[in-house]
């Protein structure tokens, strides 16, 4: 979703050669949608970082 806010705004940019801004409910959309999004990633980046303690604990034990 935030990946399709920012590509309308392009788009805008583009066709009209002049900077543009998101209006105030775009943009809150946008802050949301950038959350969701990156949530996932975070979620992922923590399941990795416990897997590799997991690991590092397994060796320490040996």
């Amino acid at each position: 979703m935030s990946n399709r806010i920012l590509a309308e705004l392009v788009a805008q940019t583009l066709a009209t050669g002049r900077p543009q801004t998101l209006s105030e409910e775009k943009r809150h959309a946008f802050h949301r949608a950038f959350e969701a999004d990156i949530s996932d990633e975070v979620e992922r980046m923590r399941a990795r970082k416990r897997q590799a303690w997991e690991k590092l604990r397994q060796i320490a034990i040996r």
